[in-house]
């Protein structure tokens, strides 16, 4: 009778699994079908095409995506690499670093430029991962690391990463233009590092001559909106607000020697009760931020000209954009940026999935997805496809496009 019992429930298990796979909702692509470029590479992208199939067990739930990419990045052992780490000097007197993850059968002369999220580095394993998967396939990989975020790389200046501060990827970009030239480049930004990218794209458009294209991952667009989105508790996003606070208060902490003699020097009062004590981003900044940078006197402005919608309308080189439905972070809500974006710049494509939460996107078997994420499998199919397709086209002219919301 046991084992009776025990089939029949495997049986159920089973045909519910297949019964989600195949009732998965398609991927929803947007374009404005104008431009021959995009047309041929979300014709050449096989992958966006298809329903994305998370992790059977669990991996429908947004949260438990987003949650286990928070704390995990991917699963199974890091892969070995080879990467060397090089330290530049800003203008301000900062110390900026990148890691270039390289490979022996580097078959392209591109490297790929990857912008990571919110307190993040290339130490993280998702970073590894993915640019262990690029160099498997040919592809340099120069990962920026937010300045402050790494421990072990020291403060020369009172100075960490802000939400759009450009000039640390500014500096990357032109050092892999000095040490490779002639090579040309592809972003790539996750979360708070797509914003970043596309702003630094879009706010001066002659940088993207050094790009043939872009891909912007799961990102919120709007610094505004996405503060009031992340301060209600729909969906729990003001407990993911917290999070982030906590992450970025880590950062702090790792230079805090750093901030309080710079404090006393300078005379800035920084309250460190308050500061240690924030539940957001924005009550972090009020303490914190907008002191300790003595130039920023309206933070609504501050938020506006760090947001990437500012600027996104300037961006002529073909792009992929991409969010998730079920991403807690994220709400549809801020999906109306890149869908007028797409109605407005034909080398634009947004890309939309129905599962994957905030940069999850985890597949394969039932509970322990493989280490390898649908995420790394399109940005790879992505990029071979959109680089034959724009080496063997003319190359983009700059133009302006309109952007309204």
């Amino acid at each position: 009778m046991l084992v009776f019992i025990c089939v029949f429930v495997i049986i159920i298990i089973i045909i519910q699994i297949l019964w989600n796979a195949k009732t998965s909702p398609k991927t929803e692509i947007y374009h404005s079908g104008e431009s021959n470029i995009i047309k041929k590479i979300i014709d050449g992208c096989s992958i966006i095409h298809e329903s994305y199939v998370p992790i059977h067990i669990w991996g429908k739930s947004g949260h438990l995506q987003s949650i286990f990419f928070s704390a995990i990045g991917r699963f199974g052992k890091t892969p070995k690499y080879e990467s060397h780490r090089y330290k530049l000097g800003g203008d301000d007197g900062s110390l900026v670093s990148y890691d270039l993850f390289t490979t022996k059968v580097h078959k392209n002369s591109v490297t790929i430029v990857v912008v990571p999220g919110i307190c993040n580095h290339s130490e993280n394993k998702y970073i590894k991962v993915f640019a262990q998967h690029m160099n498997q396939h040919g592809y340099k990989v120069a990962v920026l690391n937010h300045t402050g975020a790494l421990k072990n790389v020291p403060l020369t200046r009172p100075r960490i990463f802000t939400y759009g501060y450009t000039d640390d990827l500014d500096l990357v970009v032109s050092d892999l233009i000095v040490k490779n030239p002639g090579e040309k480049l592809i972003g790539i930004g996750f979360s708070l590092g797509a914003n970043v990218l596309m702003k630094y794209l879009g706010e001066k458009p002659e940088r993207q001559l050094n790009f043939l294209f872009a891909a912007s991952l799961c990102q919120g667009y709007n610094l505004p909106e996405c503060i009031t989105v992340m301060s209600e508790w729909d969906n729990l996003r003001r407990l993911y607000y917290f999070g982030l606070t906590r992450n970025m208060l880590k950062v702090i902490s790792y230079h805090k020697d750093k901030f309080e003699s710079h404090s006393i020097k300078n005379n800035i009062p920084l309250d460190w009760k308050r500061i240690s004590s924030a539940k957001a981003l924005h009550e972090l900044d009020h303490h914190f931020t907008a002191k300790v940078y003595g130039d920023i006197s309206d933070m609504a402005a501050f938020y506006r000209s760090n947001s990437s919608s500012t600027y996104m309308k300037n961006i002529f080189i073909p792009t992929l954009v991409l969010n998730a439905k079920d991403d807690p972070l994220i709400p549809e809500s801020l999906f109306k940026y890149p869908r007028s974006l797409c109605d407005t710049n034909p080398n634009v494509v947004f890309v939309v999935t129905p599962y994957g939460g905030h940069l999850g996107f985890f597949e394969g078997g039932y509970i322990i997805p493989n280490r390898l994420s649908w995420l790394d499998r399109m940005l790879l199919e992505f990029t071979n496809v959109a680089l034959d397709v724009v080496i063997k086209n003319d190359v983009l002219e700059p133009k302006e496009v309109v952007f309204e919301c």
